[in-house]
């Protein structure tokens, strides 16, 4: 039995708070030392950089806790933080190519307004909130999956933190480079049919009750499902922040993802408690469909949003 829970939640609230804050500056930083052609390749990277983060905190992390107990991942990642804080000393923000000096104005620090009127914003809003949501739910509840169809929790560690984070790692790299291939347009649609065979294809394996290595498979399929999305919303997240507007136009769209991103999984656990994983998994397949059937009707308009896209990027500012 844990004691001292108050204390515990409360340093757990502060480590959350804080790093929700520090993300949104930082992202914006990102924004202005890359040229627009370079912010696909900065959202890989930056998709890559949480699979990372995955492997070590749910992998190694527990790991190193049943070698030497709790005190040693939180002094490794102490020493992460700090190394991490002496490279920020090394940037200097200087002034991206095409962009205005910073002026003082009366203007309104939120102006959403001006960043619904870009073209393509409202859609670009909208799949934002819905394309990944879906599949992040999925993932949010492999481990306890594993769990219950035997698995020691030592192997999940392994098979979901470090296999599946070096997998949606290596995807997150590969997929920027796709979309420079396939174009926004076809990638949208693309990876949203790929994420739905994923989950057609973890779902017949629990439903079926195939061997555990299906399922396994399957898993392996949903991280490459996951670093593909994630690694393209993160990057057009970036397009979609104006000069002088960054901080804040980045911060709403983190702000709407991370709506769905946490009300999602609540209606997951709830088919989950009515009808187990077989219920989830299927409901949360339903839900990517809708997502790309509507992806299909509005093609036409993702069509024109990349091309604002495009046409940023090929400004290079």
């Amino acid at each position: 039995m844990l004691e001292r829970r108050v204390p515990l939640f409360l340093l757990a609230f502060a480590i959350s708070l804080l790093s929700t804050w520090a993300d949104i500056p930082l992202n914006a930083l990102i924004v202005k030392l890359l040229p627009r052609s370079e912010q696909m390749r900065a959202g890989s990277i930056r998709s890559m950089a949480l699979f990372l983060g995955a492997i070590v905190g749910s992998g190694f992390m527990l790991v190193l806790q049943g070698l030497w107990g709790w005190q040693a991942p939180f002094y490794l990642m102490s020493a992460s933080l700090l190394f991490g804080l002496l490279l920020m000393v090394l940037l200097r923000e200087g002034q991206q190519k095409g962009e205005l000096p910073v002026q003082i104005n009366k203007q309104p620090i939120m102006d959403l307004s001006g960043y619904f009127r870009q073209p393509g914003a409202k859609l670009w809003t909208w799949l934002l909130m819905t394309s990944f949501p879906f599949i992040g739910a999925v993932w949010l509840y492999l481990k306890p999956m594993l769990l219950d169809l035997g698995i020691e929790a030592q192997d999940v560690a392994w098979i979901v933190g470090v296999g599946g984070g070096t997998i949606g790692a290596i995807s997150s790299l590969l997929s920027g480079r796709l979309v420079q291939y396939l174009g926004v347009g076809k990638a949208i649609p693309g990876y949203l049919f790929g994420a739905l065979l994923t989950l057609i294809a973890l779902t017949a394996s629990v439903l079926l009750k195939l061997d555990q290595i299906w399922v396994i498979a399957s898993i392996f399929l949903v991280a490459i499902s996951m670093g593909a999305i994630s690694s393209l919303l993160f990057g057009l997240t970036m397009f979609f922040t104006r000069h002088q507007r960054r901080a804040s136009d980045y911060g709403l769209q983190a702000s709407l993802f991370v709506i769905t991103r946490l009300t999602f999984p609540i209606g997951a656990g709830i088919l989950l408690d009515v009808g187990g994983y077989s219920l989830m998994l299927t409901g949360l397949s339903c839900g990517v469909l809708l997502v790309l059937i509507i992806a299909l009707l509005a093609r036409s308009h993702i069509y024109r949003m990349a091309e604002y896209t495009s046409q940023l990027s090929r400004r290079g500012v």
